[in-house]
């Protein structure tokens, strides 16, 4: 799976009108969690779009986002059917294998 990097939350929302089902991870830089997040999420075989917002490009973003999603946890892994959140993954570890959750509900979605 690509991801494509995006600059803003309204710029997934245009994508998310015309997409039937996206992921969208929200990160932050020097967050180790993060980059082996979306390692483990190019490394999978999920074939739906995923969208990258790194609150570290915009300043505004974070308090955008926060009120919308209320999480300060990061990576956030949102999976979105429209512009309806599904599911919600928060955090990385290995241990937790937010992948496998993610297409548990993937699966039964589509």
């Amino acid at each position: 799976m690509r991801g494509q990097k995006l600059k803003t939350f309204a710029d997934f929302l245009k994508r998310a009108t015309i997409i039937p089902h996206a992921l969208l991870v929200i990160t932050e830089d020097d967050s180790h969690d993060c980059v082996f997040a979306i390692i483990d999420l190019r490394a999978k075989k999920i074939d739906i779009p995923f969208y990258e917002i790194n609150l570290s490009d915009n300043p505004n973003l974070k308090t955008e986002l926060t009120g919308i999603f209320d999480n300060d946890i990061l990576p956030s892994i949102i999976y979105f059917r429209g512009k309806e959140i599904i599911r919600k993954v928060v955090g990385f570890s290995k241990a937790n294998d937010f992948i496998h959750s993610l297409s548990e509900v993937i699966e039964f979605q589509i």
